[in-house]
């Protein structure tokens, strides 16, 4: 029963595809945010190294 759904489910989002995939344009947009996706995960990596690290200091002197 579960192999059933799990093929039904597959059968639809082949065929979802395919008929995105006739839609002129698609393809390209769908490149162009994969490769924003891909810059996006790149700067996060790069920013990552340039973020500040919090620095705290306690201090008990009382004037």
């Amino acid at each position: 029963m579960k192999e059933k759904i799990i093929s039904s489910r597959s059968k639809d989002l082949e065929k979802m595809i395919s008929e995105a995939q006739n839609m002129p344009g698609l393809i390209d947009l769908m490149a162009v945010y994969g490769k924003l996706d891909e810059l996006m995960l790149k700067s996060k990596e790069y920013l990552s190294v340039y973020t500040p690290k919090t620095i705290s200091s306690l201090s008990n002197r009382s004037s």
